[in-house]
């Protein structure tokens, strides 16, 4: 008989004394992690993207507390912290945190891990949380973080830290965004490029433009489908253009918006989305004169009133765009030129009558923008030798506002919620859906990089409180979540997306003005299809869902290059003469397009589609210096053929050549439109294990609408396999969209031939109920190396998958499938504890999501076995819980454990022994 002796330490209360048999010894073998100090940097990981790492995933609202874990060799790290900091209040803590697990291991990875984990507390605001992984062991320190891509998921370990932290976002639980806009298809209008429906409004040539009268028309020609002159003077292009930017008018108007209003409404379109058609000095009216008032060679608020009752009749909304950054040095609030009085009405040029900020102290503008002494040669630009801060530092026709001034927020917001006397209010009220906000991060930094500064926060305020529904979508290239999480805007302009599409329908780097290493949007370098999973993955997991669900996703716009360009693979020449050639074949990136197209209409978001695009309007691009420039060549008009002229290339130049490229875009936005699931159902990624077909599916919330996508980025044909099991109902018939061919599944698996540069939008036909997830899931520990499970029957269950894990949340691996409510699992470790959810599956493998949690530890009762409490033979003791008993001494034979001579000495006791 084997008698094991035990000291039981500092005991707070001694009741009834239940001892426990702890037979899990950890066993190191020669060549395993140990305190050595050395981290062993290949164990070390955290994904961002899954719960047995990050619970919750993704963005939380406010009050959520997210557990954070780090992985580690098993036995490896003395110790692990997480660096946070929040950035709503700059401050930084470095948390320690607690080992909660070893000698965990998974299927078909022959490593042993450890895992470390701290529980980041709620926090009550919006806010984000970078964070960061410390592995110490002994004197040795590692840091792992996200890697330099920083599109979250997996990371890399470093020696030293480069401070690529995870972003972790906390929003507002009430921000709530327009279902409209997640439900739109919407339409960038270039009004001057547009459409000219009433010549009696156009520009001429030779007016006024910022100290000269130098205004030219249509590329100094008369037909509407000219060749946008090249500013800069490139190869073939016409020199008497020379710096003629944003003074070359087409005469595109209001009228020709309203004359297409069919056409676009035919095309899909169900939001419009207007470059600025305030009154202003140029071309694209990013210069305004007057935010009260229609710029005259568009239109006026009459005609801006019929356009909205026009498009609305069709189901169109009219999104406008609002630049309150800056404002026209011709403007009647600076006069830089002296051509305006008190009341915005016309005077002599050069007649000072001082109520421009810039033409005098006493002007009652002089305090809606920054002055500075001027330092060059005379006359300075402003009276009493004054200069000012222009927008971008360079364009003097851009003095910027001081947006908080008072009275230039009351211009701009008002003074108070519900009125509409103020810009933004006073053109919701005329009938405008919403708001785009030119270079919004340079009037209020963000509610998380500045909480002090409100201006969004009043604008928001008092837009919504005209129209709850009303659209604000913000212009930022990079990361916008400062912005959107809950207080400011809806979304913003998705830069970060069109990058990631574009570039995954690419085979080589492009750069451009817009696109390269010291941009936002940084460079259009090849994606695979993992690649471009992991990007989306990111800004699904970065932002908001409401945001998220808005976004303005774009593939090109006035400030980019065309997609066509963006999508051209002889850009890497640079040389411009290649383009001159009306007969240059863009076929190669209109299929690239087509291709790109698939996955920006049944992406979530709204897909936005630049004017023109659909029928593959592009200029002869040009160069400045030593890359590729975006304007003017990206405002070209609109190749109407009822208009004089003839477009440029060829693949513009007949109707049923157009008609290809804009009927396809139809069929798109028609499928989109058509299926709830393509426009706000689930975003879950199938497969991107091919490096050229990356699938994705969309479901919507109740699971009565299951759409399929499949796209192939390579030249040839693909044949791929999608695991579909619980995803789809086996044997369920998937119909492309696109085409008249049709799949089966079988044993939940999709086999399809994928072609070339094109893609398959798969809708699951007919319907199958989800079987109702285990919500009374129940675990037993029943002896040392058993769980029972226990759980009542679902609704819609045929069977159920047992899944197991050693650590709360995560790591769940698949145990036994069992058409029981109840599952014995056996095998198992004494004193481990285990976590289980349960997944119901329907007779057609339609799975639903897990069950409750639940754990048990499998332990060895004393039972009949023999004890001896020795010492001291009485205690009295008042239970505290922080006064400690004297020490207790003891033995215990616990007789199921130690009948075998096989059975070595345990551990025995509660506590350390």
């Amino acid at each position: 008989m084997l008698r094991t002796t035990v000291l039981l330490r500092r005991v707070l209360a001694l009741a009834a004394v239940f001892l426990l048999a702890l037979l899990a010894v950890p066993v190191f073998t020669a060549g395993a992690a140990a305190h050595d100090n050395n981290v062993q940097w290949t164990e070390l990981g955290h994904n961002s993207r899954d719960t047995l790492f990050r619970s919750p995933g993704a963005a939380v609202p406010t009050g959520t507390a997210v557990r954070l874990r780090l992985r580690a060799a098993d036995g490896d790290l003395t110790a692990a912290q997480v660096r946070v900091w929040n950035d709503r209040i700059d401050q930084q803590n470095i948390y320690n945190m607690t080992r909660v697990a070893s000698g965990v291991t998974f299927t078909g990875d022959p490593n042993v891990y450890e895992f470390w984990e701290y529980t980041l507390p709620a926090s009550a605001d919006p806010t984000i949380f970078w964070y960061r992984f410390i592995a110490i062991d002994g004197t040795s320190t590692a840091y792992y973080e996200d890697d330099a891509a920083r599109t979250g998921g997996w990371g890399q370990t470093f020696s030293s830290s480069p401070d690529n932290s995870y972003q972790l976002t906390v929003y507002d639980p009430a921000f709530q965004t327009p279902d409209w806009v997640k439900n739109a298809v919407v339409y960038q209008i270039f009004a001057d490029r547009f459409r000219d429906g009433d010549s009696g409004n156009d520009p001429a040539a030779g007016e006024f433009f910022y100290g000269a009268f130098d205004t030219i028309v249509r590329s100094n020609t008369t037909d509407w489908n000219a060749r946008i002159c090249d500013p800069r003077s490139n190869v073939g292009s016409t020199a008497i253009c020379a710096n003629k930017y944003s003074q070359n008018f087409y005469g595109g108007d209001l009228q020709g918006i309203i004359d297409k209003l069919d056409y676009l409404d035919g095309l899909g379109v169900t939001a419009l989305y207007l470059n600025p058609i305030f009154e202003s000095p140029s071309n694209h009216k990013y210069d305004t004169k007057d935010f009260m008032q229609i710029d005259d060679n568009f239109g006026d608020l009459t005609l801006f009133q019929t356009l909205v009752t026009e498009a609305n009749n069709r189901g169109i909304h009219i999104i406008l765009d609002g630049v309150f950054n800056h404002s026209s040095s011709d403007s009647r609030y600076f006069d830089r030129y002296s051509r305006w009085d008190a009341n915005g009405d016309p005077t002599t040029l050069g007649s000072n009558d001082g109520s421009g900020a810039c033409e005098a102290l006493t002007s009652p503008y002089e305090p809606w923008y920054t002055f500075f002494n001027y330092a060059g040669t005379p006359p300075s630009p402003c009276s009493d030798n004054r200069d000012y801060p222009k927008w971008f530092g360079v364009f003097d026709s851009l003095p910027v506002f001081q947006h908080d001034y008072p009275q230039v927020r009351d211009y701009f917001i008002g003074a108070g919620s519900g009125a509409t006397s103020a810009v933004g209010p006073y053109w919701i009220d005329q009938g405008a859906a919403g708001w785009r906000l030119d270079v919004a991060p340079e009037i209020d930094h963000g509610q998380i990089n500045d909480p002090s500064d409100d201006y969004w926060e009043q604008f928001r305020e008092a837009v919504k409180s005209v129209d709850p529904d009303a659209y604000i979508v913000g212009e930022e290239w990079g990361n916008a979540t400062s912005w959107t999480v809950g207080d400011e805007w809806d979304a913003t302009m998705n830069y970060q997306f069109a990058a990631a599409v574009l570039s995954f329908w690419r085979d080589e780097t492009f750069t451009d003005n817009d696109f390269n290493s010291g941009s936002s949007a940084g460079v259009l370098s090849p994606l695979n299809a993992a690649g471009v999973s992991e990007r989306l993955l990111n800004l699904q997991e970065r932002y908001a869902p409401e945001a998220f669900a808005a976004m303005m996703n774009l593939f090109n716009s006035h400030d980019t290059n065309r997609v066509l360009f963006l999508l051209n693979h002889d850009a890497d020449q640079n040389d411009v003469a290649l383009y001159n050639n009306a007969n240059y074949d863009w076929s190669d990136s209109i299929a690239r397009y087509k291709g790109a197209l698939i996955m920006q209409m049944t992406l979530p978001g709204a897909p936005t589609i630049y004017y023109g695009d659909e029928v593959g309007t592009v200029n002869p691009p040009g160069r400045d210096g030593s890359q590729w420039q975006d304007d003017p060549y990206n405002r070209a008009p609109f190749p109407w053929l009822d208009e004089s002229g003839t477009p440029f290339y060829a693949h513009m130049q007949s109707q049923p050549a157009q008609d290809a490229l804009s009927g396809y875009v139809s069929d798109l936005t028609s499928i989109r439109n058509s299926h709830a699931a393509l426009r706000t159902g689930s975003f879950d990624v199938l497969d991107a294990g091919n490096s050229n077909v990356f699938a994705y599916g969309r479901k919507t919330a109740d699971g009565t609408q299951i759409a399929v996508v499949l796209v192939n980025k390579s030249g040839t044909t693909a044949t791929v396999n999608v695991d579909l099991g619980g995803y789809a109902p086996d044997g369920a018939t998937l119909d492309d969209l696109l085409s008249a061919d049709s799949f089966t599944l079988s044993a939940g698996q999709l086999s399809a031939m994928v072609p070339a540069m094109s893609g398959r939008v798969l809708l699951v036909q007919g319907s199958s109920a989800t079987p109702d997830a285990v919500d009374d899931l129940t675990a037993t520990a029943t002896g040392g190396t058993q769980i029972d499970l226990d759980w009542n029957a679902a609704v819609g269950a045929d069977s159920y998958d047992v899944y197991r894990s050693r650590l709360s949340g995560g790591g769940y691996e698949f145990v036994a499938n069992t058409t029981n409510t109840d599952y014995a699992d056996t095998g198992l470790t004494t004193g481990v504890t285990y976590y289980y959810v349960v997944v119901s599956r329907a007779v057609d493998m339609m799975a639903s999501g897990w069950s409750n949690e639940v754990s048990a530890t499998p332990f060895i009762p004393v039972g009949s076995g023999w004890r001896n409490l020795q010492w001291p033979p009485t205690l009295n003791h008042t239970a505290s819980a922080t006064l400690l008993t004297d020490d207790i001494y003891g033995q215990v034979w616990p007789r199921s454990a130690m009948a075998t001579p096989t059975t070595s000495m345990t551990a025995v006791g509660s506590g350390s022994p």
